[in-house]
């Protein structure tokens, strides 16, 4: 494709963006909120395949070795990672033992995931050439995560934990991304893909989702099965499953929204730019007032239930202390002069549009890149509080030296 399909780079953007965070903020609600960017990414394995290779598939022969090596290459990547993770992180010895076992995936790292995605990458041709139509996606899809949940429960039922049930099946005993039940939200993706003009099929999937979502969570809530999503993940319970495509396909339709009407938007928000200029300048005089008053105890006080607060949260709390008082007067500021207004909205667009683009089209570099940073930090003792800004934006200006960010 010449044209690159914007509002799906936003939303793979917005996955590698909430990987991030989660990866470096310890649970709270928003990571919580955020879970579904891992089934997103997965899903848009399928979308691109179904947009991308599937109309090109008969007559590129070369489709099929493309997204062989491109699969081994992402494999080949996570087994070079572990390996330094194990000897610098773990303190692994570098001998034939050690090697022999992260191969055969006794000894794991954190992305784990490129496994899946490697592999998913190498089966795709099979579903671009077999898997033509919804319904045979759908029926493939259901049937898979079913056959995956039988055989898992069977395995974990008489103890048989040995490599090859771990990357099909998973392991309740450790983090892992069976590919039996993340196929799932692979092939629904697929089919999106395969509709993704009609806007009605994406309402349908969006609202059964929603109902497969709510069911499930009322049913875990009466047999008193975990509601916390994080839980229901390593495997992925068709709760976690139907969480993530109600959410990626929100966002997909509200992205391809923007995408087709951000003029529209713009003139709008030019007729009505006084209108938003006091909403903002209301808006940041309460964050200020705000900022003035955080302090740990007032936090203590008046929003945590526990009167101890450890180290990490009293810095967080001072770190946007700093920043609601420094730049909320900015804002201020900037709202009340008009043409300063329009041109800080005009930049901010485009800022905000660079990053998602930037991260959705270099995503697995990122997503390597950004593991790596937190490596490197872990060993130098890096604030864990300014984790996440400090990683966004190395990983940000990584993506714009351009060779360095098509490595992978």
């Amino acid at each position: 494709m010449s044209k690159r399909i914007l509002s799906i780079d936003y939303l793979r953007g917005i996955s590698i963006l909430g990987m991030i965070y989660i990866h470096t903020n310890y649970y709270n609600l928003i990571s919580d909120i955020l879970e579904f960017v891992v089934v997103s990414f997965i899903m848009l394995i399928g979308i691109t395949g179904a947009i991308v290779y599937k109309p090109r598939f008969s007559k590129n022969k070369n489709i099929i070795s493309n997204l062989l090596k491109k699969g081994l290459y992402i494999i080949f990547i996570y087994f070079i990672y572990t390996l330094f993770y194990q000897i610098f992180s773990q303190k692994e010895n570098l001998n034939t033992n050690t090697i022999i076992n992260i191969l055969s995936l006794k000894l794991t790292s954190d992305m784990l995931i490129l496994i899946l995605i490697g592999i998913l990458l190498i089966i795709l041709p099979l579903f671009l050439k077999y898997i033509n139509n919804v319904s045979s996606a759908l029926i493939f899809s259901i049937f898979s995560f079913i056959l995956a949940w039988i055989l898992y429960l069977f395995t974990q039922s008489i103890n048989f934990n040995n490599t090859i049930s771990f990357l099909l099946f998973g392991n309740k005993n450790s983090i892992s991304f069976p590919i039996f039940q993340w196929i799932m939200p692979m092939v629904l993706g697929y089919t999106i893909g395969l509709k993704y003009h009609s806007k009605n099929f994406k309402k349908i999937v969006l609202m059964i989702s929603f109902f497969i979502t709510g069911v499930s969570f009322i049913i875990n809530k009466i047999l008193n099965f975990p509601i916390d999503l994080r839980l229901n993940k390593y495997p992925p319970t068709i709760y976690y499953i139907s969480y993530g495509i109600f959410f990626t396909t929100l966002l997909l339709i509200f992205f391809e929204y923007l995408e087709k009407n951000h003029i529209q938007i713009i003139n709008n928000l030019k007729k009505r730019k006084d209108i938003f200029r006091i909403l903002i300048i209301v808006i940041s005089i309460l964050l200020f007032i705000f900022g003035i008053l955080l302090t740990p105890d007032f936090v203590k006080k008046y929003i945590s239930q526990d009167n101890i607060i450890n180290n990490t949260t009293i810095q967080k709390i001072y770190l946007l202390h700093y920043i609601l008082i420094i730049f909320t007067p900015i804002t201020i500021i900037i709202s009340i002069f008009n043409k300063l207004f329009l041109k800080f909205i005009k930049y901010m667009t485009l800022l905000c549009s660079s990053i998602l683009i930037n991260f959705g089209r270099y995503s697995l570099f990122v997503y390597v890149f950004h593991w790596i940073t937190i490596l490197i930090f872990r060993k130098i003792y890096f604030p864990h509080f300014i984790l996440f800004p400090s990683i966004f934006l190395i990983a940000y200006l990584a993506t714009l030296i351009k060779p360095l960010a098509k490595l992978i």
